[in-house]
């Protein structure tokens, strides 16, 4: 699942305001579910350097699960992974590609 709005600003992993609701939807989903277990996959645009976006996805990844952790879900629930600029949904630049996919964990 690709959380429907963008979540962050270009080169920074610190959450809009924007996001808060989509967050919100997907903790209490969480907590609905406690035996639920998901990872938080990071993206960004192809803005800047591969290096960096490497790293920037991976702390917007860790951005989101510090989010949900707050939110009352347990962290041990929340993996995390980055793919920097390696997996585009649109063409670059766009700003939809700054973004973070949450997928089951089986």
């Amino acid at each position: 699942m690709v959380l429907p709005t963008v979540l962050f600003q270009v080169g920074k992993a610190k959450l809009l305001p924007a996001a808060r609701p989509a967050l919100d939807q997907l903790a209490a989903d969480l907590k609905a579910q406690p035996a639920r277990r998901v990872r938080v996959l990071g993206h960004t645009d192809r803005v800047g350097e591969p290096d960096k976006n490497q790293v920037l996805s991976e702390q917007r990844a860790a951005a989101v699960q510090a989010y949900l952790v707050k939110a009352g879900v347990a962290a041990g629930r929340i993996a995390t992974a980055g793919y920097g600029d390696a997996r585009p949904l649109y063409p670059s630049p766009d700003a939809r590609n700054r973004r973070v996919e949450v997928e089951e964990v089986p």
